[in-house]
């Protein structure tokens, strides 16, 4: 029985968190910020990728050209902006006579 059902490597090789980020071409750090996040497996304290869970880490953080990072979205202001510019004070500030 695989309690892993999303991999499917018949020759199980596992890479450290620092191999992991090389064979990915990122920094480490991105893998240590987001462990909790992508899968992995874990002996003792080291955190440990297969082949199987690198391809889906590359897939999670892979951009496509139809997603909105990629985008830059047009300067538009919405109605919430135009809305809090043109909220103006009541009169003026009163001093304390003390």
């Amino acid at each position: 029985m695989n309690t892993r059902p999303h991999c499917s490597c018949e020759q199980v090789r596992n890479y450290s968190v620092e191999q992991a980020a090389e064979k990915l071409g990122c920094r480490e750090r991105l893998l240590r910020d987001h462990l909790k996040q992508v899968p992995h497996q874990k002996f003792g304290d080291q955190r440990v990728f297969c082949e199987c869970e690198l391809r889906l880490v590359m897939a999670m953080f892979t951009v496509t050209p139809g997603s909105a990072a990629v985008e830059p979205k047009a300067k538009s202001e919405t109605p919430a902006v135009r809305q809090l510019r043109q909220i103006r004070p009541a009169g003026r500030r009163r001093s304390h006579a003390g």
